[in-house]
């Protein structure tokens, strides 16, 4: 009896040293989401982080200035399961760069249904993964190991575009970006063009305005194509060239972009090194569900954008030895 009182007289004890702990830690989880970064990646699938933006993401970090990647789709096309295995694809490739998984956030909506989400003028209307099993996020990688609307909510979210806008709108709150980077309007791939108008619907309804928007094309054509350099007919094995500079895609001739400023950002060396240790090539690598020589041809000596917001500048900024935005 004693044994059983003295217990429980522990048990009162400790109940308060272990509710503070249990606030200690949730705020602690609070605090880790709310530090403000200096630029976000918003790529539409797991890879694409890597693909458009892997030196600005290595360059941000060796500078010690934060930086954090945002996925908005799962890339969960092949189901559920594949859908986390590229999550993890991302957190290991990240890291090769030297990024947090903490730093890293899910959305966890539907490969492939991007364009009819964003396109909807029901914003309460529910949508589903390509395979119909799916109607809410999920994740288990990432801040939180989970997707972000359950890491602030504690539940998930319907595959509404309501709820998109409001993720995304809460991710640019919380973080305060002095940089987007993301693909533009002009990339063929549905998800990558429906990515830069929900970019732009959020930063437009919610009044972001001080943000710098940075937009690239990933796809010129649909599937496999010449671009970008060089092309599989080339001679050059496995596509892999990094001393060289990115050709721009040929989609982008004739269009709007060549109204904006066009940036050119010098990657650091060990991104460009020509040999196996490339560490762009050891990033594309990472992610072995989707590699192919096609991803070695995203490894040059340069990453490029448009400013979006820039007015009517048409001239080609000159390259920086930073990966922060260059000046004419």
């Amino acid at each position: 009896m004693r044994e059983i009182l003295g217990q429980t007289k522990l048990a009162k004890h400790l109940a308060p040293l272990l509710l503070f702990f249990i606030l200690l830690a949730v705020k602690g989880q609070v605090c880790l989401a709310e530090t403000p970064a200096h630029a976000l990646i918003i790529a539409p699938h797991p890879d694409d982080e890597a693909l458009m933006s892997a030196g600005i993401i290595y360059r941000y970090v060796k500078e010690n200035e934060k930086i954090r990647v945002i996925v908005i789709t799962n890339g969960d096309a092949e189901g559920s399961v594949a859908g986390l295995r590229r999550q993890a694809e991302t957190v290991n490739a990240m890291a090769i760069l030297g990024l947090r998984e903490e730093d890293i956030i899910f959305l966890g909506y539907p490969d492939d249904r991007l364009l009819e989400i964003v396109k909807t003028s029901d914003e309460g209307k529910v949508f589903t993964s390509v395979d119909g099993l799916r109607s809410e996020t999920f994740g288990e990688h990432g801040l939180g190991r989970r997707d972000w609307h359950s890491f602030r909510f504690g539940t998930s979210a319907k595959y509404t575009k309501g709820n998109l806008i409001s993720d995304l709108a809460l991710v640019m709150k919380t973080y305060q970006p002095r940089d987007i980077f993301t693909t533009a309007a002009e990339d063929v791939h549905p998800d990558h063009s429906s990515t830069y108008l929900l970019v732009e619907e959020v930063l437009q309804r919610f009044h972001f305005n001080d943000v710098k928007l940075h937009k690239t094309i990933i796809h010129d054509t649909p599937g496999d194509g010449p671009w970008p350099n060089p092309a599989d007919d080339s001679g050059v094995p496995e596509r892999f060239q990094p001393e060289s500079r990115f050709l721009l895609p040929p989609i982008s001739r004739n269009t709007s972009l060549n109204q904006l400023r066009l940036e050119r950002f010098e990657l650091a060396p060990p991104l460009r090194v020509k040999s196996k240790r490339n560490l762009k090539l050891r990033v594309l690598q990472a992610y072995a569900s989707q590699y192919s020589s096609t991803f070695n041809a995203y490894c040059h000596r340069d990453e490029f954008f448009w400013l979006a917001n820039s007015e009517g500048a048409g001239e080609s900024a000159r390259p920086s030895s930073s990966s922060k935005t260059p000046t004419n």
